[in-house]
């Protein structure tokens, strides 16, 4: 038998040398500019102390989106973040990207371009702008123009109608989310509540229609609020009282913190000397929107409230 050559210019599939393996992983954003990536496996065993502000079941193709208080927005790759086992230290994310001194994460995302982003500030600016103007390479860039003096204080996905916007001396407005006219990146929002000059935002988030606000007074003082009491009102007015503090400041001089409960949930007060207390959203009075509230905490001399944060529903 003879062999016979025949010419073939049909293009031939070789493996892809540079080709990545994907894999299933869980990144935890920690307190004090700390994060960890683990295989899920090790899911149930990591330290208890470590305190988790944000948690991604994901895959390593994916990337991070973290935004900060300073109006930044840091991108990083899962598979660039060192994979860690229980028994290992988190990894410093100073040493994976730039951070200002005092700079501290508010909210973080998995990265996706489908929808809008909501940015509040401090002074009262919401800001409205699609997901896909953060799809950018830059490791570090600028998720918002803030004035001096203000501050990031979170971000969410738009998803609901209304946005409910509380100040620290106890005003509130309730707006259409509607009304915040969408912006790109490189933008600073528009102003959604007037405050007084010594005031700020002591929350900010969209408002669904059914559940409760719970606010915490410096002086330990809480109630519940029905949030059907909370009547839409116009985009930047100086809104109405939510919060009746006494002319003695027995009850507190300021909001601390705010939180929408529509399930019954654990939440925590860190007073200013380091005590953490964890209660039960039901274990707060409902009280009316105007209210003085009800003793939570007691505060001896100057170790007030300085934090509410909330935790996952309760079981």
């Amino acid at each position: 038998r003879r062999t016979q050559v025949i010419a073939d210019e049909s293009p031939v599939d070789l493996p892809d040398e540079k080709a990545v393996l994907v894999e299933d992983a869980v990144v935890t954003v920690l307190e004090d500019l700390k994060i960890r990536r683990f295989a899920p496996r090790f899911a149930q065993n990591l330290p208890a102390e470590e305190k988790i502000l944000f948690r991604f079941d994901t895959r390593t193709d994916r990337k991070l989106r973290l935004f900060t208080d300073r109006g930044a927005m840091i991108t990083l790759s899962v598979s660039d973040l060192p994979e860690t086992k229980p028994a290992n230290k988190p990894v410093n994310l100073a040493a994976l990207a730039e951070f200002e001194t005092g700079e501290t994460i508010v909210s973080a995302f998995l990265d996706e371009n489908d929808g809008e982003y909501l940015f509040y500030t401090r002074n009262g600016n919401v800001k409205r702008t699609g997901k896909s103007e953060y799809d950018i390479r830059a490791k570090r860039t600028a998720a918002i123009v803030l004035k001096d003096g203000d501050a990031l204080m979170g971000v969410e996905t738009l998803s609901l109608d209304t946005i409910l916007l509380v100040s620290r001396l106890g005003m509130c407005i309730r707006f259409l989310t509607e009304t915040v006219p969408a912006m790109g990146r490189v933008s600073g929002g528009v102003k959604c509540m007037k405050l007084e000059a010594k005031d700020a935002l002591a929350f900010a988030g969209q408002c669904p229609e059914d559940g409760e606000l719970l606010l915490v007074s410096d002086r330990g003082y809480a109630k519940r609020c029905l949030l059907f009491d909370y009547e839409l009102q116009g985009r930047n007015g100086k809104g109405v009282k939510t919060f009746d503090f006494k002319k003695n400041g027995s009850n507190g001089t300021a909001i601390v913190g705010g939180l929408l409960v529509t399930e019954e949930q654990p939440f925590t007060v860190t007073q200013r000397h380091g005590l953490v207390s964890t209660f039960s959203t039901e274990s707060v009075r409902i009280d009316q929107k105007a209210g003085k509230g009800f003793l939570l905490v007691a505060v001896v001399l100057d170790d007030d409230v300085v934090k509410l944060e909330g935790g996952t529903p309760a079981n």
